[in-house]
């Protein structure tokens, strides 16, 4: 998680997506906002595998 600056308010939103490639590799990444507007970005790293 990086932010650019301090959340103000009570709430934080998170746009969130899921990206996966074709090896069994994947990202989840968030863009935060809170009530002012951008605040910073959240990313994840993902392993998948089929069912």
């Amino acid at each position: 998680m990086n932010l650019f600056r301090r959340p103000v308010g009570t709430w934080i939103c998170l746009e969130a997506r899921s990206l996966f490639g074709g090896n069994g590799c994947g990202l989840a990444e968030s863009a935060l906002y809170d009530e002012e507007g951008v605040i910073g970005q959240a990313t994840q790293s993902l392993a998948v595998r089929r069912r």
